[in-house]
């Protein structure tokens, strides 16, 4: 960005090249160390762009290699104000223009939140508005982004990182999730383990707490594994319990089953030439559309976007930008494939689903896949899995039964 400004301020000249002996020409450029900015092969030769200082030391070696130079476009400042130096208005114009921009520069008129979950996006805008960060706040008012990020993780849960990147007038707000462990109770607190699926019991260790499984039983999901209600009183005495925070890990076997329809063929998407552009002006954290009713009657069609922004040089962001939506008109292509071909696909998509959902410390012992045709261009799919899983999480037990049997004073310890 800044290498383009002062390009524009020094002043460059894009010329056209044509002749035998261009690449002859241009090594020799590059010999005598003259810069050449870009470069853009055309019909019988090559398009270059040179400082404007520079273009004067062309001239020698174009005779020397007999090529002929052309010159297609004149760009810079010192072009700019020639060109229009008769034209008052318009230069008062463009200097109030810069001005407005450069100071408008100043101020926050677009704050975006990458990263976040939807449900923390209004919290966030409120504590973030807390710190200073939102539209319409001046850049300089915002000195401490480390003071900001530990504001906001100190005051919540699920946020692990949080940063704060100035872009001209844009805030932009990037946010890490804490990643959330399944099944996390306070150790203090106390629980029982049930299990998460049917099998038969292979092994069961207790650390805390008391269970009458043994290896051969049977269980079903939502039974008691291991319990944190633990007998605390002798035949004959009034029925008491100590509750715990129970730990411990059932393993057992387990099958897991999983049905899936997978077509006889795939889908491919062609474009075609025929497409639809629409713009919306981002001006200041406002959107305007510049178009009437947007009417997209493809039946298929692919959407790609392109954010536009003004961005002056050492400010950055504008708060100006120009967001193109372009529908393209696609054709779906159906490629015929195997049975076979059909059945490997959603068979490994099922051991996926499978798989994914067990915990980290599963093996697994068998897998057994069939299917059938159900139509012409349809098979039904069926995956069967075994496995030895840790099937054992933790549930809470409810306060209303420790007031009733429990000992308050050894469920507190």
């Amino acid at each position: 960005m800044l290498n383009k400004f002062f390009d524009f301020l020094k002043g460059y000249v894009i010329i056209e090249i044509s002749g035998k002996n261009y690449e002859r020409f241009l090594n020799i450029c590059l010999g005598k160390k003259i810069p050449i900015r870009t470069t853009k092969p055309c019909k019988g030769g090559v398009v270059i762009s040179v400082g404007r200082s520079d273009f004067k030391r062309l001239r020698g070696i174009a005779r020397d290699c007999g090529v002929r130079v052309r010159i297609l476009k004149k760009c810079g400042i010192y072009h700019f104000v020639r060109k229009y130096r008769h034209r008052y208005v318009f230069l008062v114009c463009s200097v109030i223009s810069f001005l407005l921009l450069f100071v408008t520069s100043s101020y926050i008129w677009t704050v975006e939140i990458h990263g976040a979950k939807p449900g923390d996006i209004p919290m966030l805008s409120q504590m973030l508005r807390d710190n200073g960060v939102f539209v319409g706040a001046k850049k300089r008012d915002i000195k401490d982004i480390y003071a900001i990020k530990n504001d906001i993780i100190n005051h919540t849960d699920g946020i692990a990182w949080l940063w704060v990147y100035l872009d001209g007038t844009k805030a932009d707000v990037r946010v890490l999730n804490r990643r959330t462990v399944d099944n996390m109770i306070d150790i203090s607190k106390p629980c029982s383990i049930v299990s998460t699926a049917e099998g038969i019991i292979k092994s069961v260790t207790v650390k805390a707490g008391e269970t009458a499984l043994k290896a051969g039983d049977a269980v079903f999901k939502g039974d008691t594994l291991i319990s944190g209600r633990v007998r605390a009183f002798k035949e004959g005495s009034a029925e008491n319990y100590m509750y715990v925070h129970a730990l411990g890990e059932v393993y057992a076997y387990t099958v897991h089953k999983k049905t899936v329809r997978q077509k006889l063929y795939t889908v491919k998407e062609e474009c075609q030439k025929e497409h639809k552009k629409y713009y919306t002006l981002e001006l200041f954290g406002k959107k305007y559309n510049l178009y009437g009713r947007k009417r997209v009657n493809y039946q298929t069609y692919r959407t790609e976007k392109y954010l536009h922004e003004l961005k002056m040089p050492f400010t950055g962001y504008a708060g100006i930008g120009i967001l193109c939506e372009n529908y393209i008109k696609t054709n779906r292509i159906k490629n015929p494939i195997s049975e076979e071909l059909a059945f490997d696909m959603a068979r490994d998509r099922l051991e996926e689903e499978i798989c994914s959902a067990l915990g980290i410390k599963s093996e697994k012992l068998d897998e057994k896949a069939g299917y059938r045709k159900i139509s012409d261009d349809e098979i039904e799919v069926e995956c069967t899995v075994s496995f030895i899983e840790n099937i054992g999480t933790k549930e809470p037990i409810r306060s209303e039964e420790i007031e009733q049997y429990g000992d308050t004073d050894a469920a507190g310890a």
